[in-house]
């Protein structure tokens, strides 16, 4: 499976590649899925193991290492939306 490198911000989104200069970059992180029909919307992996692809048959999911470190990236900056 191919990795691709984003660049993902705390509330969640996701922003281009190329856009270093980006205030709200809090994180960058391996992303190894990426949605054909929306370029910047991604599934987030800790590792790619061999069932990955089972796990994404439901469609796009977070793994419990992110949720965590968006939660508390969210709780420090004191702006996490729900």
């Amino acid at each position: 499976m191919k990795h691709l490198r984003v660049l993902i911000l705390c509330d969640g989104k996701v922003v281009d590649i190329h856009d270093l200069e980006d205030p709200r970059l809090r994180y960058i992180v391996d992303f190894n899925q990426l949605n054909s029909t929306t370029p910047y919307e991604a599934v987030l992996e800790e590792a790619a193991p061999p069932d990955s692809a089972a796990r994404h048959a439901n469609g796009p999911s977070v793994t419990p290492a992110a949720a965590k470190w968006r939660q508390g990236c969210c709780s420090q900056l004191r702006r996490c939306r729900r």
